[in-house]
């Protein structure tokens, strides 16, 4: 939690002058802040790492399963996806989350006409991305500044 919060505020700095898409650069701050530091994005694919498994957690997808849940999931190609970030999103984002995760994510988390979005949709979206913990936040963070 405390690696997306940092993302979120430091991404104000990132946009300053910057000629991108906001929102393109809001999602890849989150993803990578999910990645913490780790491995190049064109390693995220399954199997494209030795010794990388399908089932490890996957934080950094988090931000755009969300973000293909809240535009309740409109997207019915891969175009139709990238264009939620106005197409400025790196391709491999839009590549792992619509080619190995989106239709896992769908499934966990079903909208419909009969089926109006639910809070606990959050947690099955996480928990179809294999994480199922969260790490506490350090002490101290995000108390209040003097205290």
């Amino acid at each position: 939690m405390q690696s997306f919060l940092s993302a979120l505020k430091t991404n104000d700095a990132t946009l300053f002058r910057t000629c991108a898409s906001s929102i393109a650069v809001l999602y890849d701050r989150l993803g990578r802040a999910g990645l913490n530091g780790g491995r190049p994005l064109t390693l995220l694919r399954p199997g494209a790492a030795p010794g990388q498994r399908d089932d490890e957690p996957k934080p950094w997808l988090i931000p755009l399963a969300y973000a293909d849940y809240f535009t309740a999931f409109k997207a019915k190609t891969k175009a139709d996806y990238a264009s939620i970030f106005e197409n400025m999103l790196p391709h491999d984002w839009v590549d792992v989350y619509w080619d190995q995760y989106s239709a896992r994510v769908r499934l966990a988390a079903p909208i419909g006409p009969t089926m109006p979005p639910r809070p606990e949709h959050l947690t099955d979206i996480a928990v179809a991305l294999g994480v199922t913990t969260s790490a506490p936040d350090p002490p101290g963070f995000g108390a209040a500044p003097g205290r």
